[in-house]
């Protein structure tokens, strides 16, 4: 019995003091890294949480088997939503409740890839 409270409380503050070390560690090599270094940025984006400036692509195969990429990007998304009751199938239930609402533009024109057929 006696060994339990010490062992509690050094694994207590290894969670505590351990995570805030390894936070503060990874973060100083992602400041420093994409800084001066220049690598990782991808991941320094990542880990701030923006939630503007987002970007993705549609594919579409069409029947003669041509793959079509439209790369979208979205440079405002809509912070207020309102209940959509009335949605059908396929639809979302939730719609932009502020004036700005996301616009979506293409981010550069569509690249068209031919699939080999089998």
């Amino acid at each position: 019995m006696k060994f339990i409270q010490p062992l509690f409380l050094f694994s207590a503050e290894m969670i505590v003091v351990g995570g805030f070390l390894g936070c503060s560690l990874v973060g100083l090599y992602l400041v420093i890294g994409s800084s001066l270094l220049g690598i990782n940025v991808n991941e320094v984006f990542a880990c701030q949480s923006i939630a503007d400036y987002k970007n993705f692509l549609r594919l579409h195969i069409d029947d003669a088997g041509q793959l079509t990429v439209y790369p979208i990007g979205v440079k405002k998304v809509s912070r207020k939503w309102k209940w959509n009751p009335e949605a059908k199938e396929g639809e979302s239930w939730f719609e932009p409740n502020d004036s700005r609402g996301a616009k979506p533009h293409l981010i550069e024109e569509p690249l068209q890839i031919k699939l080999p057929k089998d």
